[in-house]
């Protein structure tokens, strides 16, 4: 991705310029438009940085544990995130009670990712019986 300051476009032979010196061209192929791009490009990160937190039922037996992470990992990079750190907080006293149980087993996972992709997790986030609860925070830059 790239970040335009000044941009002229072209659209069935007429011109609206906002600046007249170009000197990058670009074709969007799929409207037929062709564009030129003027000033200074400078590259942007489209990958945000966020914090993934979620809590686990903590009657799982180890290795349905394990198999869970393992899943929840799986499905973070399926959707294009990636995993930069993970934090296992293990059980941990909840605030209040969640389904009957007064304790959680918490994780936590650092991911950078497109924002966009977050429904679409979420959704299949849901589809799991075992995590509880679950939340993204978009870390400051």
């Amino acid at each position: 991705m790239f970040y335009l300051k000044k941009v002229n476009f072209f659209w069935q032979k007429r011109s609206y310029p906002y600046n007249v010196d170009a000197f990058c061209i670009l074709y969007l192929l799929q409207k037929k438009v062709l564009i030129y791009i003027s000033g200074d490009i400078k590259p942007i990160d489209s990958m945000t940085q966020y914090e993934f937190m979620f809590i686990v039922d903590p009657s799982l037996r180890e290795e349905e544990n394990t198999k869970l992470m393992e899943e929840v990992r799986e499905t973070l990079t399926t959707h294009g995130a990636k995993i930069t750190n993970e934090d296992i907080w293990w059980v941990k006293k909840l605030a209040y009670r969640i389904n009957k149980s007064a304790e959680g087993f918490y994780a936590l996972f650092d991911l950078e990712m497109d924002g966009k992709a977050i429904k679409k997790l979420s959704k299949d986030l849901n589809l799991q019986k075992s995590i509880w609860r679950y939340i993204f925070v978009k870390k400051e830059s």
